[in-house]
């Protein structure tokens, strides 16, 4: 089996060519970080803790889940931001 890596940075376009390889190559498996991700987010409490105590209580919901709105506009107006969240 081989196995391919699509890289690129936040908002470049990889989930379009994901879309777009899936469409012509149906065998294709893709392993995509973002929903791994999105799943850290939702679920580990270690993760939100670690990002709430990195970019302070804004950064949680009412619910004490991760804010994803005001994360994606910290990490797109501050590479600081962008560089810390990618460490955590």
């Amino acid at each position: 089996m081989r196995a391919m890596a699509l890289t690129g940075g936040i908002a470049s376009g990889k989930s379009m060519v994901c879309m777009w390889l899936a469409e012509l190559l149906p065998s294709l498996v893709i392993f995509d970080c973002d929903v791994v991700v999105n799943r850290l987010l939702e679920a580990d409490d270690e993760v939100a803790a670690a990002i709430s105590k990195k970019f302070g209580n804004g950064a949680l919901d009412a619910l004490g889940g991760i804010d994803r709105r005001f994360l994606r506009n910290k990490v797109f107006a501050e590479e600081s931001a962008r560089l810390a969240l990618e460490e955590i």
